[in-house]
């Protein structure tokens, strides 16, 4: 017999029929050990699939950081009396990056290996287009502080387009390839060009700093839905990648949502600069409009965690929702499928933040850490971590047109009660149609 608690909650997160969402609370946010230091404007990616993570630079009170950070999970667990688990995983300082900076955006490889790229270094308030790659090492050496340091290289790769802060990257399939989108260029506006980065396996040279460069290319592909900033994408399955949200300009903040998908064809423009490929597909909208977001993928199977952001009102955001990709489109007469997809509401995160990182961990975990949470004084910098598991989401269920000419569409409490609508079908469902 389910749960009348349960049903309550059901009812009570009921959502419009054209709205594309559900609303049940699935999940729970678990906090973990503390970062390193309170920051924002820091980014972190998977090293590989063991469930270990990278987070590099920053800004906190005393300003910009390179420093770079490993976080390692642990099975052990220690309660701190307040119902909340602490203490789980480890922070490892590692080799210090390439130089300060916020804004950047990191994405995995395919060997286990973190793509670096751009960001803004505000003592010379300069817009940065380098690009790194992180390689971890199994050796190590401890310091006096009891903390291993100087674990893994930075490699200096072929630059990027051109400097910019708050883009976004993610990588588009096994292959190692990585998408960057969008960000702000050096007289502040909003960019909407899309490149991807193809790792190389030949040789580099040295740039007598005994850093290598000149490794791997960018390729310039179809721009973009719109110039935008302050965005957040996600791998999703297929090869294919998510983008939701960011800014306009301050006043103009979005809540679409588009889903690039590469393409193997692509032509050569006057600047010997391939362009062209791929397409960018608008799907079903996000829950509101947002800026300063993160997102993480979930699992292999496709879907994607959202969390936090500032909202169109300057409001910091602790509403997580999940993107699940439907197979199902329908075109709005532009020849853009929208539609795909649907945003189911989880359980609302630990506090009200924007500008923090998200990663993936391995089990379906997505660790979260830091942000800017809006207080004054010294608390306005976060350095919790947070972890929440992979929720299990009610399947969809849907009827084929019922007497009134309706789809019965609906998210199931239990799959039984889906074979027909004499077993409780208003009872056992949020309507999604």
């Amino acid at each position: 017999m389910i749960d009348p608690f349960f049903l309550l909650l059901l009812v009570l997160t009921l959502v419009d029929a054209h709205s594309n969402f559900t609303g049940v609370i699935v999940a729970n946010w678990t906090k973990v050990a503390d970062g390193p230091s309170a920051r924002d404007g820091h980014a972190m990616a998977p090293l590989s699939d063991d469930g270990r993570m990278l987070m590099y630079g920053g800004r906190d009170q005393s300003g910009l950081l390179n420093d770079t950070y490993i976080y390692t999970p642990s099975s052990s667990m220690l309660s701190n009396g307040k119902g909340v688990t602490a203490g789980e995983g480890t922070w490892t300082k590692v080799a210090d990056g390439p130089s300060v900076r916020r804004g950047h955006a990191m994405a995995p490889l395919s060997d286990g290996r973190v793509l670096m790229y751009g960001g803004k270094d505000d003592q010379f308030h300069l817009l940065i287009d380098d690009t790194y790659i992180y390689t971890p090492s199994s050796s190590t050496s401890s310091d006096d502080k009891g903390v291993t340091a100087g674990e893994g290289t930075w490699t200096r790769v072929a630059d990027g387009p051109s400097g910019r802060l708050a883009h976004a990257m993610a990588p588009l399939s096994d292959d190692g390839r990585v998408l960057m989108y969008g960000g702000l260029n050096d007289t502040g506006h909003p960019l909407n060009d899309a490149y991807i980065y193809t790792p190389s396996s030949s040789s580099t040279s040295s740039n007598g700093k005994g850093v290598t460069a000149g490794g791997g290319t960018w390729t310039r592909v179809v721009d973009g839905p719109g110039a935008r900033d302050s965005h957040a994408m996600a791998p999703l399955s297929g090869g294919r990648v998510l983008m939701y949200g960011g800014v306009v300009d301050v006043y103009n903040r979005l809540n679409d949502a588009y889903i690039y998908t590469p393409s193997s064809s692509t032509s050569s423009n006057s600047k010997g600069v391939t362009a062209g490929g791929g397409t960018w597909t608008k799907v079903a909208d996000g829950p509101s409009a947002r800026r300063w977001h993160a997102m993480a993928p979930l699992s292999d199977d496709g879907r994607v965690l959202m969390y936090g952001g500032l909202d169109e009102n300057d409001n910091l955001l602790n509403d997580t929702y999940i993107y699940t990709p439907s197979s199902f489109t329908s075109s709005n007469g532009k020849e853009v499928n929208t539609g795909e997809g649907t945003w189911t509401k989880v359980a609302d995160g630990p506090k009200g933040r924007e500008d923090h990182a998200m990663a993936p961990l391995s089990g379906g975990r997505v660790l979260m850490y830091g942000g800017y949470g809006g207080n004054l004084g010294h608390e306005h910098f976060l350095n919790d971590a947070w972890v929440i598991e992979s929720p299990v989401v009610p399947s969809i269920c849907c009827q084929p047109k019922s007497s009134d000419d309706k789809a019965k569409c609906a998210t199931f409490v239990d799959s039984k009660s889906c074979d027909d609508y004499s077993k409780g079908f208003g009872d056992f469902c949020i309507w999604k149609c």
